[in-house]
């Protein structure tokens, strides 16, 4: 089934849908919401849309109208209240390094809608940065890489080489 709301202000049951449940809420199905009246909704904006006792289960699948850039909804399954809110886009940068060096900081890195990521390649004792690839294309052998203005997720991945010395003996 579908559970059907419209969020058109922060004043709940005047501006915005609001389910009561008395006693227990299961989830399933999917929560399809639409913005009414021309309304924007802004970072930190929360919408308790369905009131219950307790609950079980989660929607199956979420139907949320789109919010301006660097924007994203969250929801939240709480004790009382199912609510939705509005956060700052997050995207993740997964950072990885082959044999011979490491890159920081390492792994996936949870950063916000328009910020920089900064990552450090340092290579081990007699090696050197062979190549730094940000999403599979080659920045070249670098010791540092911003991702600047982070709009979607990204991959980083330093490899590295041994340094090898040419000895003539005479």
């Amino acid at each position: 089934g579908i559970l059907a709301l419209e969020i058109g202000g922060r004043i709940p049951v005047t501006e915005y849908d609001q389910l009561d449940v008395s006693g227990a809420a299961t989830f399933g199905g999917t929560l399809e919401v639409s913005l009414v009246n021309g309304f924007v909704p802004a970072p930190g904006d929360s919408f308790h849309v369905v009131l219950y006792g307790s609950h079980t289960r989660a929607f199956a699948s979420l139907a949320l109208p789109p919010l301006a850039a660097g924007l994203q909804w969250g929801i939240e399954y709480g004790a009382t209240a199912l609510t939705l809110y509005v956060k700052s886009a997050e995207f993740t940068i997964a950072a990885s390094a082959g044999v011979g060096g490491q890159i920081s900081p390492l792994g996936a890195s949870t950063i916000l809608y328009g910020a920089n990521a900064v990552y450090t390649i340092t290579p081990d004792s007699c090696y050197q940065v062979a190549d730094v690839l940000v999403d599979g294309a080659s920045v070249g052998a670098v010791t540092e890489y911003t991702i600047s203005g982070v709009q979607a997720n990204h991959t980083i991945e330093a490899t590295f080489v041994q340094i090898q010395y040419t000895i003539t003996a005479s």
